[in-house]
């Protein structure tokens, strides 16, 4: 079957709400950005019930029209916007051209039942390990990602279970394989296995919620790259995160 197929099945799933399972489904949507380059890998996204996610995806449709898109891919949307001035953006100019997106995701899912989910692993994290700790400890690009769903499983841990489990929903567009690894490496995991319910890899210009990651991936880079994510935080990407900024 192909790999086409197979996502295309997925998703009929997710949109089903897991068949019986319904709305008892947290869906988590990851997408990735950073990279050698940046010195740093990132997993970032949001983690909200099938209801929450379903008012989101109305309203972000919504902010897509007025900004007259078919979907947010938001580095390409940053860079392309006519503002006045010249380039580069500055971090104001990022904030001032997503808000009508930034609006959507902090009404209908920060402010909710939702929030956000970052792992970031910094890019020379593998080399000073020793070759037996490697055996166990995946690759930064890899690593990122196993610790958003490790801590996205422990931040929900009262609440999941075999019957109540976490759906995970990725850009089709990354490393499929080796993504399909740490999911499985998690899911042989007592502490993770009865918390994973599905991992789905999707066409981020169909699936909202990824183009909701992504734009949370875009701004944890350029916050990353300006002060290596030290505390306290820019107060604007703290109410993408949690819906008390203080």
């Amino acid at each position: 079957m192909g790999a086409s197929c197979i996502n295309s099945e997925l998703m009929e799933i997710l949109e089903n709400g897991f068949g019986s399972w319904g709305d008892r489904v947290r869906h988590a949507t990851f997408d990735d950005s950073g990279g050698k380059q940046d010195g740093a890998f990132i997993y970032a996204g949001y983690i909200a019930p099938r209801s929450y996610w379903d008012r989101f995806n109305q309203a972000w449709d919504n902010a897509l029209g007025s900004c007259h898109l078919p979907y947010l891919h938001t580095s390409e949307f940053i860079q392309t916007i006519s503002i006045i001035g010249h380039e580069p953006r500055t971090d104001d100019d990022a904030y001032v051209i997503l808000k009508p997106f930034i609006d959507v995701i902090q009404e209908h899912i920060v402010w909710g039942e939702g929030y956000a989910v970052i792992g970031v692993t910094t890019a020379d994290a593998w080399s000073g390990l020793s070759a037996e700790e490697k055996k166990v400890v995946s690759q930064p690009s890899q690593d990122c990602f196993e610790s958003a769903v490790g801590l996205a499983c422990h931040s929900l841990r009262d609440s999941l279970s075999a019957a109540n489990p976490l759906a995970i929903q990725l850009d089709e567009a990354a490393n499929i394989s080796a993504l399909v690894g740490v999911y499985k490496k998690l899911k042989s995991d007592p502490l993770y296995k009865d918390s994973l319910g599905a991992i789905c890899f999707a066409d981020d210009k169909k699936l909202r919620p990824i183009q909701a990651a992504d734009l949370l991936a875009y701004l944890i880079l350029r916050q990353w790259r300006k002060d290596k994510l030290s505390l306290p935080l820019d107060q604007r990407l703290r109410r993408l995160i949690v819906s008390d900024p203080h």
